[in-house]
């Protein structure tokens, strides 16, 4: 039995479309992304392929048949060897089958192999993904900025934030990914057991900063309202250095405040990957971010950063011609070190006894310092305490009583001595 709201579905977009059904009635001016979900509603098929979408794009718009065969016919008439594929009527199939934002569902084929899988649509997202075409324009405005502060943060939590296992990046020229949950799998052999209800994660396709941040140009209001969000409430993976200081450095260089709103990073620290020493520029953007929640650092060992190549070391502005001996000699670890004196977390992974025990050491002493720091300011603002002097009923000179401090300098010595503290 058909679903109700698939055969709606249906009748909408054959109204919307028809227009496109027609000889000569050029190209649907609609986004890969959106033929896609239009092709899973109207094929009737359960499962969304790629094949399967190409098959509807042929069968129902004319200049998608025409330009698969005018595609067929030079490709073979290049040669006896040719290759002809699905690429070649949508090129961006199968990164649009990638995309964060479509309605799609992945499923394994079995709850014990992960070999296969397949999507499926949900078709109340999808009606929500295609409403900009089915629905008519909206006039007017709406006054956001009227709503009060409280729904507008919820908002605001909707459209930037996003998986907790966070945004991952590889190398700078690689597209961010996000975890993308698959449906419950429910294996009945250990319905007893903790494992029986799994979720598997697969990474897709993050949509773009410039998309995700696009209601920051609406208004200044709305800028400062939103900025932190993305950056503070966020987890960012640079799985390589080359990716975080390509990263880090680009985003200081636009605008150096969102650096200070990062709060929760994962780096992995590769002695081979950062061939050009970018890797510094970035770290000292970094210790601009001084409400760090959560740092994790990935080492490979102790030697690959004690004894690296000569080439890495001159990168990193070191005139050494042997192998470090201490870790402090490196340019990279006093900056890493101060950057992890603000993070409340501090997570070390790898087989690396000797990195681990020296930014321990670093972070406690520069703690250390920072608090005795906070003292001295605190005492200096509050001063000493003075006490009026008299003379006694035998004509001594003693103290009578202290001078009380003024208001000013009793809150600023109990602002100073909260932050020692902390």
């Amino acid at each position: 039995m058909a679903d109700p709201l698939r055969t709606e579905l249906k009748a909408e977009i054959e109204a919307v479309i028809a227009e496109y059904t027609k000889p000569e009635s050029g190209k649907p001016p609609y986004t890969t992304a959106q033929l896609l979900v239009m092709a899973a509603i109207c094929s009737g098929k359960t499962d969304v392929t790629e094949q399967g979408t190409l098959r509807w794009l042929t069968s129902t718009f004319p200049y998608y048949a025409q330009h698969a065969i005018d595609e067929f016919i030079a490709r073979r008439s290049s040669g006896p060897h040719f290759y002809y594929g699905n690429d070649q009527v949508a090129p961006d199939m199968k990164r649009t089958l990638k995309e964060y934002d479509l309605p799609l569902q992945t499923i394994r084929v079995s709850p014990i192999s992960y070999s296969g899988t397949r999507k499926q649509l949900m078709l109340s997202p999808a009606r929500i993904y295609l409403q900009s075409i089915l629905e008519y324009k909206r006039q007017g405005t709406f006054g956001f900025l009227k709503l009060p502060a409280e729904l507008r943060n919820v908002v605001y939590e909707m459209l930037f934030i996003f998986h907790e296992q966070g945004f991952t990046e590889t190398w700078h020229e690689s597209p961010r990914t996000l975890p993308c949950r698959d449906a419950e799998h429910y294996d009945p052999a250990t319905s007893n057991e903790s494992g029986a209800h799994r979720y598997n994660y697969q990474q897709v396709r993050a949509p773009s900063t410039s998309k995700v941040l696009a209601i920051l140009r609406t208004c200044k209001q709305i800028c400062n309202e939103t900025m932190p969000y993305f950056y503070r409430d966020n987890h960012f993976r640079y799985e390589t250095l080359d990716a975080f200081s390509s990263s880090i450095s680009s985003l200081n260089y636009q605008a150096s405040h969102r650096v200070q709103n990062l709060s929760s990073l994962y780096i992995g620290f590769r002695a081979h990957d950062d061939e050009g020493g970018y890797v510094l520029e970035a770290l000292e953007a970094l210790k601009s971010a001084k409400n760090l929640r959560r740092l994790e650092l990935n080492f490979e060992s102790d030697d690959e950063w004690l004894k690296m190549r000569p080439k890495m070391r001159r990168s990193l502005g070191s005139r050494r011609t042997t192998s470090f001996t201490k870790f402090e000699q490196i340019p990279v670890f006093p900056p890493l070190a101060v950057i992890a004196s603000h993070a409340k977390e501090l997570i070390i992974t790898g087989d690396c006894p000797q990195i681990e025990a020296y930014l321990t050491d670093e972070v406690k002493r520069l703690r250390q310092v920072k608090a005795d720091e906070l003292e001295q300011a605190a005492e200096a603002v509050a001063g000493p305490v003075k006490r009026k002097r008299g003379r006694g009923k035998d004509g001594a000179t003693r103290d009578i009583e202290p001078v009380k401090r003024t208001k000013r300098q009793e809150a600023l010595a109990a602002k100073a001595k909260s932050k020692t503290k902390a």
